[in-house]
């Protein structure tokens, strides 16, 4: 009588376990939920990491139609074609252990699509920034060039991934929560590198300069 009772209540004891831990499953799957509705709140854009990672993404912003700036000058030649740039913003925390970062890479994603021929492709670049501080409101901006959109295409997403230490810290899209470009649609496409600028290798470079980053000398 006795190792029945025992037997039927491992059984209930076993149960209650179950419903514990699918309440426990659920409950971090909605805090989870949580935390992509707040990134998305703060910028528009998803990072992959929040609370204590070492970089925060507050806004990831596509603009596929920039004007470049018209400095007034004593030459004679003109702007014959005034054509747009493509331009890639990120704003993100720096909440590290040290006051300096001196090798903050990040990696951009462009999916472009030909506009003669249809073909869709993805443009990326790598730059390496120093002498970062810690703090609020960084920013990084890359463009693409008049030319680069007229031969490859506008870009329709725009993607970033951070790197701190051989590790990537935060990610983030201009639409969606996920890294669109590992996706296996996406993998298929022909890969571009070279053709995504600093915003200090464009004619942006003298406007407010203080208030970006600085690619790392070689």
């Amino acid at each position: 009588m006795c190792g029945r009772f025992k037997w039927r209540f491992s059984m209930k004891s076993g149960s209650l376990q179950k419903v514990f831990f699918a309440i426990l499953a659920a409950s971090v799957f909605l805090s989870g939920g949580n935390v992509f509705a707040q990134a998305r709140k703060a910028g528009g854009a998803t990072a992959s990491t929040a609370g204590k990672s070492p970089v925060i993404i507050k806004k990831m912003e596509l603009n596929a139609n920039v004007r470049a700036p018209d400095y007034s000058s004593n030459a004679s030649e003109a702007t014959l074609v005034q054509t747009p740039w493509a331009r890639i913003l990120v704003r993100f925390d720096l909440n590290t252990e040290a006051e300096w970062i001196d090798q903050l890479e990040m990696k951009f994603y462009a999916l472009v699509k030909n506009q003669k021929t249809g073909v869709y492709s993805i443009l990326t670049g790598t730059f390496v920034y120093a002498e970062v501080p810690r703090g609020r409101n960084r920013q990084v901006a890359v463009y693409l060039r008049p030319r680069t959109t007229e031969r490859y295409g506008v870009p329709e997403q725009a993607g970033v991934e951070i790197n701190l230490g051989g590790e990537t810290v935060a990610f983030a899209g201009s639409v969606g929560n996920s890294k669109w470009w590992q996706s296996s649609q996406v993998a298929s496409l022909k890969t571009i590198d070279g053709y995504i600028m600093d915003r200090s290798q464009t004619p942006f470079a003298l406007i407010a300069p203080d208030n970006y980053e600085t690619l790392r000398g070689k």
